[in-house]
């Protein structure tokens, strides 16, 4: 058994569940605080040299600190890294996604038709072994598949097809979200946002959207507030707000939600203007 026991302490990595729990953290300020963001996934990374997962991960993480900070040079970077020194197909499949959310923002659809391609693969090899996953990977998985989702949906949508950028937003399972409120969010903000929603007169699809909106913006202003998702939410609303017809008809259906919104009392007519402002504030 002692001789058991010490093989294992020497195959194992010397700082696995120091690097799991900083990558968890890191994770969990994505939209909160990229300054934390990056600096616990630095301490991952340093720690991981015998880990190649949770150097992925680590390196998966800065990644999405470069892409939110638009240095998309770096983050690629960070992506290769993920190819050069892991195996892991789940961190592996979450840096094909955000390769795909590169290429989208720099209008390469070559290549993200390429990306998706391969994450595509590794979404149904990963399916193969989805029951055997331990719970930390298998929640990798779910927000590796949403975040999949959602960009393709995201990407789709820019290029203004519509049928599978509907395909890709029905794929989410927002159950499957209940334990990951950032992606919760996310969902809520890209079926609101618009264009998601199709059944229904002008105004059914717009208090619809609204009502996505106004619950993302509610729910990322609670305990741990997601300073990310109420500006998105906010800017959405401002945007649905700026049409004189629309904005009547929300705020006459939805007064107590623009009661808790209007936080500056403002006329109806500045609304619009001081939700934008109040976005940018908060996106600074």
């Amino acid at each position: 058994m002692m001789v058991a026991m010490f093989v294992f302490s020497a195959c194992s990595p010397s700082h696995k569940g120091e690097v799991d729990e900083l990558n968890y953290l890191s994770y969990a300020l994505h939209y909160r605080n990229l300054d934390s963001t990056k600096v616990l996934a630095e301490k991952a990374l340093a720690l991981s040299e015998d880990y190649p997962a949770g150097y992925a991960e680590a390196c998966n993480n800065l990644a999405f600190v470069a892409i939110a900070k638009m240095d998309y040079k770096l983050a690629k970077q960070w992506l290769n890294l993920v190819e050069e020194r892991s195996d892991n197909q789940i961190e592996l499949l979450i840096a094909d996604v955000q390769n795909m959310r590169i290429c989208q923002r720099e209008a390469r659809n070559k290549d993200f038709y390429s990306h998706r391609e391969k994450a595509m693969r590794r979404l149904r090899r990963i399916g193969e072994e989805a029951s055997n996953l331990p719970l930390r990977e298998h929640r990798r998985t779910i927000y590796a598949k949403s975040e999949f989702d959602i960009v393709a949906a995201t990407y789709f949508y820019y290029v203004q097809l519509e049928k599978p950028m509907m395909q890709a937003l029905n794929q989410i399972d927002p159950d499957a979200l209940e334990q990951d409120t950032a992606q919760y969010l996310n969902y809520l903000y890209n079926y609101g946002s618009g264009g998601a929603i199709t059944h229904g007169t002008q105004h059914e699809i717009l208090q619809a959207e609204f009502d996505m909106l106004i619950r993302c913006y509610m729910l990322a202003s609670g305990p741990n507030p997601y300073p990310y998702w109420q500006a998105n939410a906010l800017q959405a609303i401002s945007e649905h707000i700026q049409d004189e017809d629309n904005r009547e008809f929300l705020i006459r259906n939805n007064l107590p939600a623009f009661q808790y919104l209007n936080i500056e009392q403002m006329p109806a007519n500045l609304l619009a203007g001081n939700f934008a402002q109040r976005a940018l504030n908060l996106f600074s």
